[in-house]
């Protein structure tokens, strides 16, 4: 009882030396152009950004020994050590925080406080798993061991639940289709949202080069190989660029042809109608509403 009175002391003396600043905490899946949107985010000049830490928490507490591995020594290895770096960013800048689902929603879900903090406003960003699966394939070297989880569109469905109902700030949906084919419009959204000004200028932005370790940047903790297999189109991009389109049958529905083992070629298409049903959802939530492209 003395242990959680006096973490409750410090977490309420970390909010009163926040300022006015604010997080915007995004909460995504893999493979969403959520780091082009995190680069653009780092852009604006206004606020620092944070790339998945979370995922070293979560290893650290679930996984192997052996996946521990892909982390540096700035790797932090529990969620109050992550909220208080973050409360500590927040008293001098606005943070922008980048999640997956997968990573985050255990830990959210037991701490509904961190919901329920004024000064953080949830973003979700979401993309068709057809999509999401066969890129997240090809990086993971065609492994399908657990799909459904790291494409986390339920978690990102039932979290989104719990965060709409907790926060007291109006939750948004974005979706990577709209973002690609009209970056101007779904941004400019976005910030109207989250009160942020807009400038078509934050679209742009420079290209990284082969030596770039995001330690600094991103406050990363992924070792320099890994942060380059996961995130080299972002490190390399200059803006929001056109999806990549995959081929579907007559009737609209994805082949996975892309694939050629065939016994993975079905294990990625039950994945798809598992977390299919989770995207259709998500897309309800904002009445299928779908920007012109450009």
């Amino acid at each position: 009882m003395r242990k959680r009175l006096f973490g409750l002391i410090c977490f309420g003396f970390s909010l009163l030396n926040a300022g006015e600043h604010k997080i915007i905490y995004m909460i995504t899946s893999p493979r969403t152009m959520s780091t082009a949107f995190l680069r653009m985010m780092d852009n604006r000049g206004d606020f620092a950004v944070y790339n998945e830490q979370m995922i070293a928490v979560y290893n650290h507490k679930y996984e192997s020994d052996g996946l521990k591995k892909c982390f540096n020594e700035f790797a932090l290895d529990s969620f109050d050590k992550v909220k208080q770096q973050l409360f500590e960013g927040l008293k001098k800048n606005n943070l922008f925080v980048k999640e997956m689902s997968f990573s985050v929603k255990r830990f959210l879900i037991d701490d509904q406080e961190f919901i329920r903090n004024p000064k953080i406003q949830f973003v979700f960003l979401v993309r068709n798993p057809h999509a999401s699966l066969i890129s997240f394939y090809k990086k993971c070297q065609e492994q399908t061991e657990d799909l459904d989880f790291f494409i986390g569109l339920k978690e990102l469905y039932e979290l989104f639940q719990v965060i709409k109902q907790e926060s007291p700030n109006a939750v948004k949906i974005l979706f990577t289709e709209d973002l690609s084919c009209n970056a101007h419009s779904t941004i400019e959204a976005f910030c109207s949202h989250y009160q942020l000004s807009f400038k078509e200028s934050q679209l742009h932005w420079n290209a990284y080069d082969c030596n770039f370790t995001g330690m600094k940047e991103w406050h990363e903790s992924k070792f320099p190989k890994y942060l380059m297999h996961w995130h080299s189109d972002a490190i390399f991009s200059t803006g929001f660029t056109p999806l990549k389109h995959y081929d579907l049958d007559e009737k609209k529905e994805p082949t996975f042809s892309e694939v050629e083992n065939l016994k993975h070629r079905k294990e990625l298409l039950q994945s798809y109608h598992t977390n299919i049903e989770y995207y259709q959802k998500l897309r309800e939530e904002t009445g299928n509403h779908l920007l012109p492209c450009n």
